[in-house]
């Protein structure tokens, strides 16, 4: 884990129009989650609840800053609609559609037993640290 004064990043989608995006979409509180695969084997350290992160944009610059309110691991089959509505969707049709089409564009397959590692957040009233974060 990161400690409150060098906070890891928190990438969301792909850098350009992906990202832009989905960061407009935290800034102006509209998604409040977000979901990557999970690999229990993997040395990556998973966020924990309290941990704050940098919210970077596609330029590698602190945008803001959040803190992770939950984690929780699901099969891609069963993210419930809480979390699909956190991260800014309204049916967990379209999350399923738009999840795979862009994990496909990125080389991967979601079936539906696929695990998914789902991170909660609320978007900070201060501002980012200058220094660049660790990347994950």
């Amino acid at each position: 884990m990161s400690d409150r004064a060098n906070p890891r990043a928190l990438l969301l989608g792909t850098p350009g129009v992906s990202r832009d995006r989905l960061n407009a979409l935290v800034l102006a509180g509209q998604m409040r989650a977000t979901a990557g695969p999970y690999y229990p084997d993997d040395p990556y350290e998973v966020e924990t609840v309290g941990e704050r992160l940098v919210l970077l944009s596609s330029e590698d610059e602190a945008v803001a800053l959040v803190q992770v309110t939950r984690v929780d691991v699901f099969a891609f089959s069963a993210v419930p609609l809480e979390f699909v509505a956190a991260e800014g969707y309204h049916s967990v049709e379209e999350w399923r559609r738009d999840h795979r089409a862009w994990f496909a564009a990125e080389g991967m397959d979601l079936a539906e037993d696929t695990m998914l590692l789902c991170l909660w957040f609320r978007l900070l009233d201060e501002p980012p640290p200058p220094s660049r974060p660790a990347r994950p």
